[in-house]
């Protein structure tokens, strides 16, 4: 019989659990994106992590404005191409792609760039994701309704634009998540 083992621990030491799930690997080459729900974006290379100790409490990654949170984390690897763009979405349906070859790498610890504008309209950032030219998305809500989207039907946007809807959300409903269909 096949068991299936899960365990927690606390990595930082701060008493926060986590899981397996919540790491990612990477190869020494690769850049890291930070998003926050506010709109802020880090994208910093890998070399400006250094190795710690499993009793350390690690490092500042982004300087995070008050009432601003973490959204999401990605590892790009070095085979980013100048097709790919950068896919952001709202809580409350609105989204654009970014043309990512315009982001500068910085250094960890700063406050980031703005890559969206967050209004009362648009919510906070949910997700964000790397994504091709061709295929579809498929955005989700959090009444699991979700929708099909052609990746070249998102527009291609500049940083200071808040998106525009992607999705109708009824009353208490938010976006929860989005996958890439190829």
């Amino acid at each position: 019989m096949n068991k299936q083992y899960s365990f927690e621990f606390d990595a930082m030491g701060y008493g926060r659990k986590t899981s397996f799930e919540d790491m990612m690997g990477t190869t020494g080459k690769d850049k890291i994106m930070i998003l926050t729900k506010k709109g802020k974006m880090l994208f910093f290379d890998e070399k400006d992590l250094r190795p710690m100790g499993e009793n350390s409490k690690g490092i500042k990654l982004i300087n995070l404005k008050k009432g601003d949170s973490v959204a999401c984390c990605s590892i790009i690897d070095e085979t980013l191409d100048s097709t790919q763009k950068l896919l952001l979405i709202t809580k409350n349906g609105y989204g654009k792609r970014v043309d990512i070859s315009n982001i500068k790498i910085q250094k960890r610890g700063g406050v980031g760039i703005s890559v969206i504008d967050i209004l009362k309209i648009t919510g906070e950032l949910v997700c964000a994701s790397i994504i091709g030219e061709w295929g579809n998305v498929i955005v989700t809500s959090s009444k699991d309704n979700k929708i099909k989207i052609p990746i070249g039907g998102i527009p291609t946007l500049s940083f200071a634009t808040n998106g525009c809807r992607l999705m109708i959300l009824e009353k208490e409903e938010k976006v929860k998540s989005i996958s890439k269909q190829i």
